[in-house]
């Protein structure tokens, strides 16, 4: 039995004529008479009963009448459906980011643009420390990771995105917090919150380059996991902390922003990053959302960040 066996019975049954029947497949009436009764013989059941004036369905053919159009139309979902995940249209993208990326206020415009173009497509989303993103990459529990740029390793593709100044968060106590014209000068002596050194992040070695070259020589704590715990850091006392400008979004109670000079850039900045091996037609599909996000939504560049073309 195949699935054209299917579709001859049911256009019989469905329009009770074998010549209408034909004409509507396109195929010659005795031909069609011919595949009819080779299925009833396979099914060892009479699913029709003939006169010179009609054809009717016996009771048999009824009931394999509806079941013919359940799994015609299984087999029709089933093949939009494949196509759709072939396409990057439909499926389950899982997506990762570390804790401070949404703060720029790119990444929401991001997911939110891709999510209005592919309603068929489940988002996960979730925050991760860069390291670990690298990790559920390779795995593919990941898709699509949100990290800094630079990360160097041939197995992984990145995409970079945007780039934003740094300022400073001190506690609202601290003095510097009313002084006006902050430089980096001083901040010598001062104790500087970090993330710790296993979080992965580039961030620390682009400040502790940027300080080396102001020949600055603070004191260097590195404590902080994710951004949140960096700037709950600062609030409670430990020090103060460079940081992306996006940073300030996090309205803690006791910490400051402040801009600090002379103005720095963060290099390398914010990166897509996914795993080739495990790069998929969703993934490209989303990676391509991204590019035109980034070059066509407005509201992406009146933020304060810096998009790489």
């Amino acid at each position: 039995m195949e699935i054209r066996h299917l579709r001859y019975f049911v256009a019989v049954a469905e329009r009770a004529h074998f010549g209408r029947a034909a004409d509507a497949l396109h195929i010659a009436q005795p031909s069609l008479s011919k595949q009819v009764r080779q299925l009833e013989r396979e099914i060892g059941v009479r699913l029709f009963e003939r006169s010179t004036r009609q054809v009717r369905l016996t009771p048999a053919g009824e009931v394999f009448l509806a079941e013919c159009r359940r799994i015609l139309g299984q087999m029709t979902a089933s093949i939009e459906s494949a196509r759709a995940v072939a396409q990057g249209q439909r499926g389950q993208l899982h997506i990762a980011f570390v804790s401070g990326a949404m703060g720029a206020g790119a990444l929401p415009h991001l997911l939110h643009d891709f999510q209005e173009l592919h309603p068929d497509v489940a988002l996960r989303i979730r925050p991760m420390p860069a390291l670990e993103q690298i990790d559920a990459l390779r795995e593919g529990t990941v898709h699509i990771g949100f990290f800094s740029a630079g990360y160097k390793d041939s197995a992984f593709e990145q995409l970079q995105l945007w780039r934003e100044r740094l300022i400073l968060a001190v506690p609202t106590r601290h003095r510097f917090a009313a002084r006006p014209g902050l430089r980096y000068d001083d901040l010598e002596g001062e104790r500087i919150v970090m993330y710790s050194r296993g979080s992965g992040s580039q961030l620390p070695n682009f400040i502790i380059a940027v300080l080396h070259e102001r020949q600055v020589d603070p004191e260097i704590i590195h404590q902080g996991a994710d951004a949140e715990t960096i700037i709950g850091l600062v609030a409670a006392g430990r020090g103060i902390s460079l940081v992306p400008a996006s940073w300030s979004a996090f309205a803690f109670p006791g910490v400051t922003y402040r801009e600090i000079a002379p103005e720095r850039i963060i290099q390398p900045g914010m990166a897509l990053t996914w795993y080739r091996r495990k790069e998929s037609p969703l993934v490209a599909e989303f990676v391509s959302s991204v590019k035109r996000t980034l070059r066509e939504n407005r509201a992406i560049k009146a933020l304060e960040v810096s998009i790489m073309e």
